[in-house]
């Protein structure tokens, strides 16, 4: 079997890492982005790598590839058509390594050729500057249970990325949008890292916009349930990492949030299923109110 070849449309912080150690494995890999650079240097006490890079800033010096993995905030997908129009042939897989439940939708006519696959992604990374990026824990995507996954999967070979295929995306998809619900927006408003939960008045806001979030999950068909969710507050106010976020960093450097694609999307479905989610709603209207522009 021949090697896959891999483009990394996006690489920011999780692209950077995932191409890096892509690379480390042996893998053909190229980032498509606005800024050249010559190596990937990820500081990490689990999994640092240092490798040489292949940065494209123009699609037309491109040609398709066997896995695209889009890394782009998905505020910025839009901008992704003209690398996949060129990296797309008709067995292409892409990846939405992006957060929230909606980006496979927004993917999806932007790629007419090949399959799109959504992903879960686990990956605690802070950008430095281009291709430099502290890790500070975990590596792993969970994608659903099909054939094109499986495919993508197995780029994944041989690399320190673990992934995780699941019968039941839905209920993954819609967990790791309630982590990005309870931590994501409260470390950007309060210009904290996740030692903020400490705070019994914030731990208690992170449990009920996590219930909020879990609610509607069920309401969509996810198997999720409020001990889960106590447990994993209680984890968080008990062990905090002091870690920050991919929204406060972003709050930081004056960039524009993805409260829409996590609060957002907790609204959009409220409404879909018919409920309400006011706790997202507010905190949704805070972020956006704060965004530049």
């Amino acid at each position: 079997m021949s090697t896959p070849s891999i483009a990394v449309v996006g690489p920011g912080a999780v692209g950077s890492f995932l191409a890096a150690h892509l690379a480390a494995a042996g893998r053909e890999v190229v980032a498509c982005g606005r800024r050249r650079f010559e190596r990937y240097v990820i500081e990490s006490t689990q999994f640092p790598a240092d490798q040489p890079a292949r940065v494209e800033i123009d699609p037309d010096r491109v040609d398709p590839v066997d896995v695209v993995l889009v890394c782009v905030k998905v505020t910025q997908t839009p901008t992704v058509g003209p690398w996949l129009a060129r990296l797309c042939g008709p067995e292409t897989v892409v990846v939405s390594v992006q957060n929230g439940i909606e980006s496979e939708d927004l993917l999806r006519p932007l790629a007419p050729r090949g399959d799109v696959v959504p992903s879960v992604v686990y990956c605690g990374v802070q950008l430095l500057e281009p291709g430099h990026v502290r890790h500070t824990n975990s590596a792993r995507l969970v994608l659903p249970d099909s054939d094109p996954a499986r495919r993508a999967a197995s780029a994944f070979d041989a690399s320190i990325v673990r992934i995780r295929l699941a019968e039941d995306f839905r209920t993954e998809a819609w967990r790791k949008l309630g982590v990005n619900v309870t931590v994501n927006g409260i470390t950007a408003l309060t210009n904290r890292t996740t030692d903020v939960f400490q705070r019994p008045d914030t731990g208690r806001l992170a449990r009920d916009l996590l219930r909020e979030c879990w609610h509607i999950a069920r309401l969509d068909g996810a198997d999720l349930d409020d001990d889960a969710a106590d447990e994993m507050v209680a984890g968080l106010i008990e062990r905090p990492i002091g870690a920050g976020t991919s929204m406060l960093y972003d709050r930081r450097a004056g960039r524009a949030t993805e409260h829409d694609a996590i609060y957002g999307a907790v609204v959009r479905a409220a409404e879909r299923v018919g409920a309400d989610a006011p706790l997202a709603r507010t905190v949704q209207t805070l972020l956006a109110a704060g965004d530049p522009g």
